[in-house]
C-alpha cells in the first residue's frame, strides 16, 4: 500500500491529465473545419440515424442536409447501470438515441419494452413526447446489470436546428402521426392498406393514440384563436408565423 501523501497526489496527476485531454479533445473538436465536423459526425452517428430514415421511420424522406446537421448536433452521453433518464408522466427534453447496450422501458419497476442498439430497429427514445409535446407514457432506464452509451439531442439544439429546416419539422410530425393514423390535424386517416392502430390492439396504444389525438386538435385550436386574435390587431407578423405552422 502507498503512503496517503503519495496515493493522493497520484489521484491528484491523474485527475489533472484527465481533465486536460478531456479539455484538448474539445479544443480539436471545435477547431474542426465544418465539413470534416460533419464527415466525422456521419462516420460514428449516422447508422443510428440511418435506421430512423426507413418507411415509418421518425426521419423518413427527411433531407440529406438536414441529417448532416441533426449528426453535428448529437453528444454522447453515458448512464451506469438502473440510471433513469425518462421519466413516465413528464415532457421528454431530450431526444435519445441507443448508440452501446439497451434501455428498458419500465411501468413502475415492470419492464414493458428492451429497445436495443444492435438491432435494425430504430433506437431511438421519446421521440413523441419530445416532437408532438405529449407527456411521456412509461420511464426509460438502463440495464440494472449494465452500463450504456446515449446520443442526446436536446431541445436547445432543436430549436436551432429546426429555425434552419422548419419544414422538416412538418415531415417529421407527419411521420410521426401516420404511425397512428392520424393526419396533421389529429384526424383518422382512412387507408385500409395502412398499417393502424385498431381497437382490439394494446389498450396502452390506444389510450396513446387519443393523447397524442386530442394534443394536436387542442394545439390546433389554440393556434386558430392566436391567429384570430393576430388578424384582429393587425399583428401581419404573428400571423404569418401561425400560418406557417399550418393553420
Amino acid at each position: 500500500r502507498l503512503p496517503a501523501g503519495v496515493r493522493k497526489k497520484l489521484i491528484q496527476h491523474f485527475a489533472f491529465q484527465h481533465t486536460k485531454s478531456a479539455q484538448r479533445k474539445a479544443s480539436a473538436s471545435l477547431k474542426l473545419p465544418r465539413s470534416l465536423e460533419v464527415k466525422v459526425a456521419n462516420s460514428r452517428f449516422r447508422p443510428t440515424i440511418d435506421k430512423c430514415c426507413k418507411p415509418r421511420g421518425v426521419f423518413y424522406r427527411c433531407n440529406p442536409q438536414f441529417l448532416n446537421n441533426l449528426v453535428t448536433l448529437l453528444r454522447p452521453v453515458f448512464l451506469m447501470p438502473g440510471d433513469q433518464f425518462i421519466r413516465a408522466s413528464e415532457m421528454v427534453l431530450e431526444l435519445s438515441f441507443v448508440i452501446d447496450g439497451s434501455v428498458e422501458v419500465v411501468d413502475d419497476d415492470v419492464v414493458r419494452k428492451v429497445i436495443r442498439s444492435d438491432v435494425e430497429d430504430p433506437s431511438i427514445i421519446g421521440e413523441i413526447s419530445f416532437f408532438l409535446g405529449v407527456v411521456q407514457q412509461y420511464s426509460v432506464r438502463s440495464p440494472l446489470d449494465a452500463d450504456i452509451e446515449l446520443l442526446v439531442l436536446s431541445r436547445e439544439a432543436a430549436q436551432e436546428l429546426f429555425a434552419n429546416y422548419p419544414e422538416q419539422m412538418e415531415i417529421i410530425t407527419k411521420n410521426i402521426l401516420s404511425n397512428f393514423n392520424l393526419d396533421v390535424y389529429g384526424n383518422d386517416i382512412v387507408d385500409s392498406e395502412r398499417t393502424v392502430v385498431e381497437e382490439n390492439e394494446d389498450p396502452d396504444a390506444i389510450a396513446l393514440r387519443k393523447l397524442i389525438q386530442d394534443t394536436v386538435k387542442r394545439r390546433q385550436e389554440e393556434a386558430f384563436l392566436s391567429l384570430s386574435y393576430a388578424a384582429t390587431a393587425g399583428d401581419i407578423e404573428e400571423v404569418k408565423r401561425v400560418l406557417r405552422k399550418g393553420v
